[in-house]
């Protein structure tokens, strides 16, 4: 179901708008950031203008959710009275891994006159960009600083879009999607450990990396809410040349980054459970859709989701046959298929439910999450461009314990590995250890 506009430019909320929103008032997530090193400092009035020129052509970026008086229904519309000085920090600051923990504290608030994103601008140079995830998605909150820099450089930048538009046909369960998640989420134990015998969902083959081990959950407790949102991070960065190495290399195997990424992950963890882990990885739907709505702004997510033995990881050697197997599940057909998962949310109370999941153990383990490399314009004559870029996730109660969170310029690949605190009895090991991995398998090529 996709939202409908009403009366004076209201739009009812999506289903997985809803869902995020419900997911900001009962405190479970608080807010995504991307973050952006421009190539030089930036005078505040210089940058105060191009935001205000960025958020006078992107609607997206002026929009608040509202509630219907005597109904609570709820809708969206623009905002008013309100100045991008409301909304655009500056301050100082030495460690910007730290920075980006703090800023995950924050939590927005709806039906006021403020959009749902915050910008905060670091030693005039880093911009960290704060978002409510009812409205943006990271791809989105990308865009806003690639469009940014274009503005700084007085260069033009595409017509605002309505989006979400074509998502519909994309969205919409199929019968035996529907059956199979109904079966996944609502059927007792003893049914579904039946049908995981045959695959993940009913009527499916069963792969030679599918086990039927159960799911390491970490902690068998339920979350730990504190409402600061806290997040053990650590960056790993890899430069251009070792990187352009590596992609050579993967693309002769035939497989995609993030597989390759998952599978070290599945290496390393493996060395402290060997219990199946389930995966996410997001899924930008505008793929699916017209070449014009490439850079729209709005919630164009999905997720395959994964369910892979650590047992079964070979530490002898590189398994590229398990990693193929990974990346047979990021093909267009499944990606396409992935956007079901939204569709699904038309069938569920998104406050009930999430009260619900979030009173259990967390039941996603990891989650690799891939902007892919940005346009940061540094191989034309931009002043300034973009240096690099980082993407971090908060402690998501009902999300996953484990984050990889990824994003690339022409300089350098940046990735934040997130874990929630009980994780911390081996993130220390787990993180020096994926580091090490890649290191030793860089120098390898």
């Amino acid at each position: 179901m996709e939202g409908t506009t009403s009366q004076a430019g209201r739009r009812t909320l999506r289903p997985i708008e809803e869902y995020n929103y419900q997911r900001n008032v009962l405190k479970t997530y608080s807010c995504f950031i991307v973050a952006s090193k421009l190539s030089e400092c930036v005078d505040k009035e210089v940058l105060l203008f191009g935001i205000q020129k960025l958020v006078a052509s992107r609607k997206q970026l002026r929009l608040n959710v509202f509630k219907e008086d005597g109904t609570n229904d709820l809708y969206l519309q623009e905002i008013s009275d309100w100045s991008v000085d409301d909304v655009v920090e500056f301050k100082t600051g030495s460690d910007i891994v730290e920075e980006i923990g703090m800023a995950h504290r924050y939590c927005f608030v709806t039906a006021i006159n403020k959009p749902l994103w915050k910008l905060v601008v670091l030693n005039s140079q880093w911009l960290l960009l704060q978002c409510d995830h009812t409205l943006l998605d990271g791809n989105s909150a990308a865009f806003f600083h690639e469009e940014l820099v274009c503005l700084l450089n007085n260069q033009p930048i595409g017509k605002d879009l309505e989006e979400e538009s074509q998502l519909s046909k994309f969205t919409t369960p199929s019968t035996r999607y529907l059956i199979g998640c109904l079966f996944s989420e609502f059927s007792p134990k003893w049914l579904s450990n039946w049908f995981g015998k045959l695959g993940k969902m009913p009527f499916t083959e069963k792969s030679q990396y599918q086990t039927d081990d159960p799911s390491w959950n970490i902690s068998v407790k339920s979350p730990i809410k504190d409402n600061e949102f806290k997040t053990l991070k650590h960056l790993i960065t890899i430069n251009t040349q070792e990187f352009i190495k590596l992609k050579s290399l993967l693309k002769a195997q035939s497989v995609s980054f993030t597989s390759f990424w998952l599978y070290l992950n599945l290496s390393v963890l493996s060395q402290f459970t060997q219990l199946s882990l389930n995966c996410s990885i997001p899924v930008n739907l505008r793929t699916l859709l017209d070449k014009r709505n490439a850079k729209s702004y709005g919630l164009f997510v999905s997720a395959v989701e994964l369910k892979l033995s650590t047992r079964l990881v070979s530490h002898e050697s590189f398994d590229w046959n398990y990693v193929r197997y990974i990346q047979s599940h990021l093909s267009p057909v499944k990606l396409e298929e992935s956007a079901q998962l939204v569709g699904m949310l038309n069938y569920v109370n998104a406050k009930d439910y999430l009260l619900q999941k979030s009173s259990k153990p967390r039941t996603c383990t990891l989650e690799i999450s891939n902007l892919g490399l940005r346009e940061d314009y540094k191989n034309t004559a931009a002043q300034p461009y973009l240096n690099e870029i980082i993407f971090s996730q908060p402690n998501n109660i009902t999300g996953p314990y484990i984050t990889n969170d990824m994003a690339s310029t022409s300089e350098q690949v940046n990735i934040l590995i997130g874990a929630v605190p009980e994780c911390g009895y081996f993130y220390d090991l787990y993180t020096s250890g994926l580091e090490a991995l890649l290191n030793e398998f860089i120098r390898d090529i």
